[in-house]
């Protein structure tokens, strides 16, 4: 073996084991106190139901109040609106931030939003609550991002005050409460227990109306001009392109539930007919037949014993009475509760400018058939030109001649679910060779009302000018008239349709009413 001494000793390069530094630990330690701190801060202390007064007059349920303000100035309705209401400030006003970032506006309004207050309809001492992020109950403790904020200690609630916008506001853990009075906002902060609405009626109104840009609800003891009629009253707003929908809903007073109950005591949900097309359509189910419904009308209009067949058989003519009045009378019997009516065109080239009107009246179909089919002959001695009902096959129908014209011949003939009551002897012929719609609508209720604002305009304003021509209408010549058709000829021109389906049942009234725009 070989005597060389040999080294075994570690190389210079070879790491050392170090210990983590300190200052880890330091800064670890600093970033958890730190999201301790900001956890602690902005923690849920209170519930919105805890400072909500109970037994507001009103109150407003939104459940994104930035985007509701977005879709209401992004609505097609300012393009029907009249110019007072729809004017470019109003339309900006909803846009206005205020002078405050949009995206701290995003953090202190989380939502929903609960505003309620008592003073209508001025609504000056609205008191609004909703819970804000996080980050808004960071930003509250760090306000220095805006010099529009002024602190008002306000007796050691420690309030804010907003100048330009004319608010007060408050911040309770991740609550914030708002209003423009400051009376309103003290009082909220310092409510006993059995003076709050509770926690469960915040919650059962956010959960239920998410799909809505607003839910109201109104007890209408301090609206004296509601009051007379309803007790309380809600309302539900949906925004969505050029659709729009409101529905509301009254409570009656016992007063007005009693003064009504003639004609409202049947009412209830029910079967529609459907009327026929046209650019107005009306169907209306009262629960009582149409002789009973036009007693108890004409009674609230005062005057009682008021009777359906009185007046139609004063409208027969004289040569004709004697053998109508008996027909008439069996007609009248045999009405339904149920009725429709449309505006079908008009003819203004008639001998007087005339409407077409088309009435659907339940009854018995069968019995509808046998009523035409049972109409006698016409005597010889009545010439063809006397207002003297005549009956007339394929399709069946009686009509009533008339001198004016056709398009003034009332024409009887089985329609759908009932009878045909048309006041034009052509629009009654061309009605029956359409194809027959179902004969009930979808829908339930008590009315249903559908409006094409534009063919009706165009019907009305082609009468009005006639009458303008002939000099009928007061203070208002051809040249007048040509200038207020053009703006009514716009304005309706804007909606495609309007539909309205009311109901009442155990005196509660509800009104659905949708509005849909052109494009």
């Amino acid at each position: 073996m070989s005597e060389t001494i040999r080294s075994y000793t570690g190389g210079a390069n070879l790491r050392r084991r170090r210990r983590p530094p300190v200052v880890r630990y330091v800064l670890l330690f600093l970033l958890l106190g730190v999201f301790s701190w900001m956890w602690f801060v902005t923690r849920d202390t209170h519930e919105a139901g805890e400072l909500v007064p109970l037994g507001q007059q009103y109150e407003l349920f939104v459940s994104d109040l930035l985007g509701g303000r977005e879709a209401i100035a992004g609505s097609s309705l300012w393009e029907i609106a009249p110019e007072s209401v729809a004017s470019p400030e109003l339309r900006e006003a909803l846009r206005n931030d205020f002078g405050i970032p949009a995206w701290v506006l995003n953090n202190y309004t989380l939502g929903p939003f609960h505003i309620s207050g008592n003073n209508l309809p001025s609504f000056d001492d609205a008191l609004i609550v909703s819970r804000i992020t996080r980050v808004g109950c960071l930003l509250e403790r760090f306000r220095g991002w805006s010099d529009q904020i002024e602190d008002d200690f306000a007796g050691g609630l420690r309030l804010r005050h907003v100048p330009s916008a004319g608010i007060y506001y408050a911040i309770r853990g991740r609550i914030l409460l708002a209003s423009s009075s400051r009376k309103t906002l003290v009082r909220a902060l310092t409510l006993r227990p059995d003076e709050a609405v509770g926690q469960e009626h915040i919650e059962e109104a956010a959960t239920s109306r998410r799909d809505e840009i607003a839910h109201a609800r109104v007890l209408c003891a301090g609206w004296p001009e509601a009051a007379a009629y309803f007790e309380a009253a809600e309302a539900r707003v949906w925004l969505a392109g050029k659709e729009s929908r409101l529905w509301l809903a009254g409570r009656m007073t016992d007063e007005a539930r009693s003064r009504w109950s003639a004609l409202l005591e049947h009412a209830r949900p029910g079967r529609l007919l459907n009327p026929a097309p046209g650019a107005v359509q009306l169907s209306v189910n009262l629960g009582l037949s149409l002789p009973d419904a036009a007693s108890a009308a004409a009674a609230l209009a005062g005057t009682p014993n008021y009777r359906l067949l009185d007046t139609l058989q004063s409208l027969l003519p004289e040569e004709s009475r004697a053998f109508a009045a008996p027909v008439m009378e069996d007609f009248v019997s045999h009405l339904g509760a149920g009725f429709g009516v449309t505006w079908r065109g008009a003819n203004p080239l008639e001998m007087i400018p005339m409407p077409k009107i088309a009435l659907v009246l339940q009854c018995d179909p069968a019995w509808a058939g046998e009523w035409v089919g049972s109409m006698p002959a016409v005597p010889d001695t009545v010439q063809p030109w006397e207002s003297w009902p005549r009956a007339a096959e394929e399709p069946d129908r009686v009509y009533i001649p008339a001198v004016a014209g056709p398009d003034f011949e009332p024409t009887f003939a089985p329609f759908g679910a009932g009878m045909l009551l048309n006041s034009s002897h052509p629009d009654a012929l061309q009605l029956l060779a359409d194809t027959p719609e179902p004969a009930w609508r979808e829908e339930e209720g008590n009315l249903w009302l559908r409006v094409e604002p534009a063919p009706l305009c165009k019907d009305l304003l082609d009468l009005g000018r006639e009458l303008a021509r002939a000099g009928l209408l007061r203070d208002l010549d051809k040249e007048a008239f040509d200038t207020l058709a053009e703006s009514w000829s716009g304005l309706a021109g804007k909606v495609e349709t309007v539909q309205v389906l009311a109901q009442h049942e155990a005196g509660v009234i509800t009104i659905d009413l949708r509005l849909k725009t052109m494009e």
